[in-house]
């Protein structure tokens, strides 16, 4: 054969080879699936940036009172483990009247508030919920506010009917020990669940809400025995009424909602 057809036929196996290739076998080739069936799905995102800035709000309430009122501050703490200490913390002031206690209730009511929501959108499987995010939190803290103050609104009348002092300053001056120290010590537990996330940090939360109520009954029932005009009787059906009922209540709406 000449050079010149050997060449040609070399080019023209070139040209055939680009215009027709071979075929490729792949472990691929016998799917089915096309392209155009491929859809796109949205992700599941959770905006925590407004969880963040309250976190740093009540951060910051924190700081404030560490640096301005420590000595105040470790005496709310005090009270709340030991009656010699809530005694001092008595005879140092009224504390309603000092700033402090503006600071403490803001940060118990962001810090309940926070814990709750996460329960409501961690641990409880409501299929759809009125309002997310945000607009929840919001919901959520206007519950915790009203019944905060209408519970002690309701423990002033009743110490202002029964003539009973008592109730004017012990047990309200109790309930808020007991409070703003539960918004302080949820904080490091509400981080970690939103950063982390853990449900078992959420859980320990939760059973450290229960220990603190349970120790705050007792502490409650047995405050001021010398105060005779308010009996055994009375402080039992007071406990019910505003302590363990409202409990019993939400624990009960929970569970139907849970179909358990």
């Amino acid at each position: 054969m000449p050079p010149g057809d050997s060449g040609m036929s070399s080019d023209s196996m070139v040209v055939n080879s680009a215009a027709k290739p071979l075929p490729v076998t792949s472990v691929l080739s016998g799917s089915e699936l096309q392209v155009t069936q491929l859809k796109e799905r949205e992700l599941p995102t959770s905006n925590i940036d407004w969880i963040t800035v309250h976190l740093l709000i009540v951060l910051a309430f924190v700081g404030w009172i560490r640096v301005f009122a420590g000595k105040r501050l470790r005496q709310v703490i005090k009270s709340f483990f030991a009656e010699r200490n809530m005694n001092i913390l008595i005879r140092e002031g009224n504390i309603f009247t000092e700033r402090i206690s503006i600071a403490l209730i803001i940060i118990y009511l962001i810090s309940i508030s926070l814990f709750c929501y996460l329960i409501l959108v961690r641990l409880l499987p409501f299929e759809e919920l009125p309002y997310q995010g945000f607009r929840l939190f919001a919901l959520v803290l206007l519950v915790i506010l009203v019944a905060w103050v209408l519970k002690n609104v309701i423990l002033t009348l009743t110490g202002i009917i029964f003539r009973n002092q008592l109730l004017l300053s012990e047990y309200i001056l109790m309930n808020f020990v007991f409070s703003v120290n539960l918004g302080i010590f949820l904080i490091p537990f509400i981080i970690l669940t939103v950063y982390l996330p853990s449900d078992e940090v959420l859980y320990a939360a939760i059973g450290l809400w229960l220990i603190a109520f349970i120790y705050r009954t007792f502490r409650q029932f047995f405050t001021g025995l010398e105060y005779t005009k308010f009996s055994y009787v009375n402080r039992f059906l007071y406990l019910c009424t505003f302590e363990i009922v409202p409990i019993l209540v939400l624990t009960k709406l929970i569970l139907n909602e849970l179909a358990f």
